[in-house]
């Protein structure tokens, strides 16, 4: 018996799957590559009337950006507001995160555009993900822009940000003015926070 038989027969027996039941069965789908038979089993899951939460979603949208890009994940991402069940930022940050990884800024830059309209904000975790890919890739102007606009606002860089940008620097060579990051920026930050 594979797991969608017994799903049917839970529904048969008066006992249907819960939203849990249907996450643990779309996960394995995507271990096992049978991506088109979990999105599949995700479209029946709404056909049947059990909606998937928002942990579902974002779930979901990490593996189709795995298996499927990220083109099939923004459309999991529609999906999800057109059922009625609007994506947080941590969903955002896992399309983000997929996005730097794969060094596609132009739908990283997309992604921020639609978390905007959707009046989220980026958090740490968000400018943190972008900035080291950008620093990965040395792209210097980037990083001084994502980092002002950072500082700008409400948002304040952490220890992790201060740490990926000096490891960057120091990565391409850039002592001089890792240093003087350091001194400039990160000292100053740590003597307000004694």
């Amino acid at each position: 018996m594979s797991a969608i038989d017994l799903v049917e027969d839970m529904s048969l027996t008066g006992c249907p799957p819960d939203v849990i039941t249907y996450n643990a069965i779309i996960r394995c789908m995507f271990t096992f590559g049978n991506f088109d038979q979990a999105i599949a089993f995700w479209k029946d899951q709404l056909r049947k009337g059990c909606p998937p939460y928002i942990v579902t979603y974002t779930v979901l949208i990490e593996l189709v950006c795995k298996h499927c890009g990220t083109k099939r994940a923004v459309e999991v991402l529609d999906d999800m507001v057109v059922e009625g069940c609007y994506p947080d930022i941590i969903t955002y940050n896992s399309l983000i995160n997929f996005t730097c990884r794969h060094n596609k800024l132009e739908d990283t830059a997309l992604i921020i555009h639609n978390l905007l309209s959707h009046g989220l904000k980026p958090n740490a975790i968000t400018y943190n993900t972008i900035l080291h890919s950008l620093c990965s890739r040395g792209c210097w102007d980037e990083v001084d822009e994502i980092f002002t606009i950072m500082n700008e606002t409400s948002e304040s860089p952490t220890v992790v940000t201060y740490n990926i940008l000096i490891n960057g620097l120091c990565k391409f060579g850039l002592l001089d003015r890792a240093i003087n990051f350091f001194t400039q920026r990160f000292l100053k930050i740590v003597c307000l926070t004694l």
